[in-house]
């Protein structure tokens, strides 16, 4: 397992560990605790890497992806990223889908994770594997509900992790890593 993979999956462990602390709205939420776990363990293990959020990855590429991090080797500069030779560590996409059953939260603008997306998501990161762009990608659905478990599971098997209700009546936590 490659040193960002490894720091991404602690990461995400502590995440769930500490669920219930947070109240997240958006899937920026999400991807900005994510970064904040990575960047304390790739400090702690004197990793030479970094963390960024929405990180140029081509040329002319202005779209703004706040729910994506990028993990890179220490000391590279965005620019290396517009040469052919250059590949960043890892990608990770972030998707969140609220539980209905949550106050805060209108059920009108949900669901606001759609199948759509979702595989233009998957292909997106797999494409940038392909073109050399990253050595590796990952996509993270946090469902608060499970909402799409079921769904997904029915397009192909899927291994989604449990991370349960936390003791709230309105969570059944679900989070797939692809």
């Amino acid at each position: 397992m490659s040193l960002a993979k490894e720091i991404l999956e602690l990461s995400v462990q502590a995440l769930q560990q500490d669920y219930p602390t947070y109240q997240f709205m958006v899937q920026r939420d999400i991807a900005w605790i994510l970064q904040k776990k990575m960047i304390e363990l790739i400090e702690k293990k004197g990793y030479a890497l970094e963390v960024y959020q929405d990180y140029p990855l081509k040329r002319g590429g202005k779209e703004y992806n706040e729910h994506e991090l990028v993990v890179v080797s220490q000391g590279m500069n965005y620019r290396d990223m517009f040469k052919s030779s250059s590949q960043v560590e890892l990608v990770v996409r972030v998707l969140f889908e609220p539980s209905r059953h949550r106050r805060d939260i209108c059920e009108y603008h949900l669901p606001r994770v759609l199948m759509p997306q979702f595989f233009s998501q998957v292909n997106e990161l797999k494409s940038l594997v392909e073109m050399n762009k990253a050595k590796d990608t990952k996509l993270i659905l946090v469902d608060e509900y499970s909402r799409h478990r079921h769904q997904l599971n029915q397009e192909e098997q899927m291994d989604w992790q449990s991370w349960g209700s936390y003791d709230d009546p309105g969570l059944n936590v679900s989070v797939l890593v692809i």
